[in-house]
Parts: structure tokens; sequence; C-alpha cells
């Protein structure tokens, strides 16, 4: 596990940087704009995006998305 402060931390402030319209979450357009943006493809973009969204509310909350990064969450796989 990577989890320590300081990547939680971090984590936090990126989580806040993907939330353009500061509303306290990042919803699913943000996040597939993002995960476009590093290379990922629209499909596994989606699909990490639900899988995420573990309460199924259409939005990410930043519970949800340490949650995923830290181990804690649900297991996505991209296609290669």
């Amino acid at each position: 596990e990577c989890r320590d402060r300081k990547t939680e931390e971090k984590v936090i402030e990126l989580f806040h940087e993907w939330d353009l319209d500061g509303n306290g979450v990042v919803d699913r357009e943000e996040w597939l704009n993002l995960l476009q943006l590093l290379g990922i493809s629209y499909d596994d973009a989606v699909t990490t995006f639900d899988s995420v969204d573990t309460n199924k509310n259409g939005v990410l909350e930043i519970e949800e998305l340490t949650s995923w990064m830290f181990g804690t969450g649900p297991t996505v796989y991209f296609s290669s």
C-alpha cells in the first residue's frame, strides 16, 4: 500500500484541481476529459468512472477516489 499522509494530501489537491467547476465532486465529463488527456481511451475512462463511482450517484467524491487509488476500492483494468 502506498498510502501515506503526503501522498494522500497530493491526491486531495489533485482532486480539487480536477473539480473544474468547484462543486466539490468530479463529474463524469471532468473525469472523462482528464483521463483522455492522459491518453486513456474513452471506453476505459467510462469504465473507470463507473467502477470508481461506488455509490452510483453520477459523480466522484473524494472518498471514492482515495479508496480506489489506495487499493481499498474496486480494481479497474484498462484494455490494451
